[in-house]
């Protein structure tokens, strides 16, 4: 998984669901892993109870979605950082695509008619070249 998914979604200022499914993941880490070191105590404490040991049994077995569930997250999150970096690409060439090189606004392409060249210089640039 790619860690500078913050960085770059506060730079491209794109959505945040990265954000989110990373914070609930964390979460879900975190909150399994409460519940497995307390079905552990208690499983600690009543070592003779089987009835007792049995449902901690469940609680453990319970647990184990949080790791297919940490999968699915994670192909997720692979997913929305490549969607994400192409559309970052795409935006960066689009943006260079209609960009002209720095005080050269006669190689900007149609404008609209208040801002398009004369043909004064349309001509002029013809003749420098």
């Amino acid at each position: 998984m790619n860690t500078d998914t913050p960085d770059r979604a506060a730079k491209s200022n794109m959505p945040d669901a990265a954000l989110h499914l990373n914070d609930v993941l964390q979460a879900t880490e975190d909150a399994t892993q409460v519940i497995l070191d307390a079905a552990a105590a208690i499983s600690g404490l009543t070592p003779d109870n089987a009835a007792i040991n049995e449902q901690v049994g469940r609680i453990f077995e319970a647990c184990g979605f949080q790791d297919i569930n940490g999968q699915r997250i994670k192909k997720v999150l692979k997913r929305i950082e490549e969607l994400e970096s192409q559309l970052i690409r795409l935006t960066d060439s689009s943006y260079m695509a209609s960009a002209a090189p720095p005080g050269d606004k006669l190689m900007q392409g149609p404008q609209l008619s208040r801002n398009a060249p004369t043909q004064e210089e349309v001509d002029n640039m013809f003749k420098a070249s």
